[in-house]
């Protein structure tokens, strides 16, 4: 399903949502290279929900407005961030950006905009694109994700991996509301078999994986490519 997020205060946001349900929300959206968003009082960026950002071609440059948090995340890398965090983002240089982006509880739930709404707004005058208050201490403070940041960015090898069967799973989040993963199958490989409490979204970043479920609401087998993703 396409749909176009913003105003033109805000900016404009391209969305292809893959899945919206009482439990996961996932789209991949993309910015043109130099464009971006921001909040306005018709849309404000603020949201009862983590998420996860996974940059899949460009450059994001994420920003907390409310402290001036910048998280440079680039194609391959991950940003993770928690409930009540605004967030602005803009596509870093010329490149366009896409970015797969998950969000548990959804907007049924009224995580998302009808949440955002109801908070303090913040001014677009008070806005900061810097951390001041991190200079002349730099080197000395907990790493990105640690108590007082917004953004966590998750790289390879922030994965916390587990191997199930042939499949190689690398957990990039998991907090009650949402758990990500990047995972590997070898060639010929099989992984094995996993029920899930929530809901599951597959999507393909490479090759072409066969899924199948023997039970749920819809037992079948599917093979699944890349930019092509199954419930």
């Amino acid at each position: 399903v396409h749909h176009t997020w913003g105003d033109p205060s805000a900016g404009f946001v391209h969305d292809e949502v893959l899945v919206s349900s009482g439990t996961l929300h996932a789209l991949i959206f993309s910015i043109p290279g130099g464009g971006g968003w921001r909040h306005s009082p018709d849309n404000p960026v603020i949201f009862a929900a983590d998420e996860l950002y996974l940059v899949l071609e460009g450059r994001l440059a994420l920003i907390d407005p409310a402290h001036g948090e910048v998280a440079d995340v680039p194609a391959g890398a991950a940003v993770a961030f928690g409930r009540d965090t605004w967030h602005h983002g803009r596509a870093w240089g010329t490149r366009p950006l896409r970015v797969l982006e998950l969000m548990a509880p959804t907007p049924a739930a009224g995580a998302s905009t009808a949440y955002a709404r109801r908070q303090p707004y913040l001014p677009l005058e008070d806005a900061r694109t810097a951390d001041d208050d991190r200079l002349g201490r730099l080197g000395l403070d907990p790493p990105a994700g640690a108590a007082g940041r917004s953004f966590r960015v998750l790289r390879h090898e922030d994965r916390v991996c587990r191997l199930e069967g042939d499949l190689l799973v690398g957990i990039l989040v998991s907090t009650p509301q949402l758990t990500a993963a990047i995972a590997e199958l070898p060639a010929g490989g099989r992984s094995e078999w996993r029920r899930y409490g929530g809901d599951l979204l597959l999507h393909a970043l490479e090759g072409v994986v066969e899924a199948e479920s023997p039970d749920g609401p819809g037992p079948g087998r599917w093979r699944i490519g890349p930019d092509r993703k199954s419930t």
